[in-house]
Order: C-alpha cells, then sequence, then structure tokens
C-alpha cells in the first residue's frame, strides 16, 4: 500500500495534466472517508494550472472528505470562484455536501455564484 500511495504523491506533481487528473481521482477512489491526509493533498491541487484536475480534486473532496472538514470547505469555497464553470459545478455540488448552513463564507461564496454565474448548470448543482 505504501508504494501505492507513493507513486500517487509522484503522480500529482507530474507535469502531464492528465497524470495529475488520474491520479486526483485514484485517491478519492482508494482513500477512506474522512482520511485527513488525502484531503490535504486534494486541497493542494486546487489552484492546477489544469481545469480538469481542478474538476477531479472538486469531485474528490466531495467522496473523501467530513461534513465540515475545514481544509476541504476551504478549497470548494476557492473553486466556487474558479474561471472553469465545470470546476464551479463541481465545488457547488461539494459545497452542498461539505458545508454547514451556518458557514457564511460558503453560503456568501455560492451567492456569489449564483448570482453572477451565467451558467445555469453550476447553480442548479
Amino acid at each position: 500500500m505504501a508504494l501505492a500511495v507513493a507513486h500517487l504523491l509522484l503522480a500529482l506533481d507530474n507535469p502531464d495534466g492528465d497524470v495529475r487528473c488520474a491520479a486526483a481521482k485514484a485517491l478519492a477512489k482508494g482513500a477512506a472517508h474522512g482520511d485527513a491526509a488525502a484531503v490535504q493533498l486534494l486541497a493542494k491541487r486546487v489552484e492546477d494550472a489544469d481545469e480538469d484536475v481542478r474538476e477531479a480534486v472538486m469531485d474528490g473532496l466531495a467522496i473523501v472528505a467530513d461534513r465540515a472538514d475545514s481544509i476541504a470547505v476551504a478549497a470548494v469555497i476557492r473553486g466556487l470562484s474558479d474561471a472553469d464553470k465545470y470546476v464551479r459545478r463541481a465545488a457547488a455540488k461539494a459545497a452542498d455536501l461539505l458545508c454547514e448552513p451556518s458557514d457564511t463564507a460558503a453560503v456568501s461564496a455560492l451567492v456569489l455564484l449564483f448570482s453572477n454565474d451565467d451558467d445555469s448548470e453550476a447553480c442548479e448543482a
């Protein structure tokens, strides 16, 4: 198992976006729910240059992180303002699963998304 994790760590830093995306998806699929290390590794990729990686990160956080996990919630809030509509959509879905209604930063980010986003699919998420 340690060897597989080491390979995922290397793959998350690979110069090829497709490799980083596959690594993020594999990490989310293989990690236990609530795995803090996996959440941290995914959250570090929230500003990846590749939009597919950022989308996979949002999807992965929704799967792995516990509700109200501060690291995951902070990453999801950043994802809500992403330039890519698919990342914003994945972030909105993750926010629904991870953010508490009392989280004012998350609620503010969602309100901003809904009021400014021309992509109705992101708002419907």
